[in-house]
């Protein structure tokens, strides 16, 4: 399985995962109780620490220089995330990363359909080649993630060096699908399922 997976091992993280994880075993329909936004910051923080590009500028002062850090005007994000069960991230996330767009798909509804143009925002869809898009879910655990990556890159032309996958949990068969369709994707976890 050639795919990039990273698995987060920060103690924060690896506390808060397992927290979630357990809570969702005893009771599924708590998912979208449980407040989960720490978790799923931290998890962004991951991937985009290493893909948000910027600059310093310094301002001269008579008697100080001041630095000021600036993002690259050219980058912007798309998050796609269920809002049922991510949705509290977004006032947090307008905060943090320059010029985002988070557009709420629910895969759950694309087990056994295509997506196509009507699932995502058609002015999201129109400027969606010039973004960096990170997808946010709680579990990986059938092939609707498949379903999503093949329309954005057969459909809308997205190259997969722009697309990373963030989720609390995947399922390792998923992942081998994932791995022989999709080599170069890059996922980000907390804990993968072997059963």
């Amino acid at each position: 399985m050639p795919l990039n997976i990273y698995i987060i091992a920060h103690p924060i993280i690896k506390k808060l995962s397992n927290q979630f994880i357990n809570s969702t075993h005893q009771n599924p329909q708590i998912q979208n109780i449980l407040n989960n936004d720490p978790l799923h910051i931290l998890l962004i923080y991951e991937v985009t620490r290493k893909w948000i590009t910027g600059y310093n500028i310094y301002i001269k002062n008579l008697n100080h220089i001041k630095p000021i850090y600036r993002f690259n005007k050219k980058e912007s994000y798309l998050i796609i995330t269920n809002f049922m069960y991510c949705g509290n991230i977004i006032n947090n996330i307008n905060k943090l990363l320059p010029k985002v767009c988070i557009q709420h798909l629910n895969l759950e509804q694309y087990k056994e359909k295509e997506i196509n143009d009507e699932c995502i925002n058609h002015q999201i869809i129109n400027r969606i080649r010039e973004k960096k898009i990170i997808i946010v879910e709680n579990f990986i655990e059938d092939n609707s993630i498949i379903k999503l990556l093949h329309y954005l890159i057969t459909y809308k032309n997205i190259y997969i060096k722009n697309i990373n996958i963030i989720c609390i949990t995947c399922n390792s068969i998923i992942l081998e699908n994932l791995g022989s369709k999709y080599p170069n994707l890059k996922i980000y976890t907390t804990h993968i399922n072997y059963h």
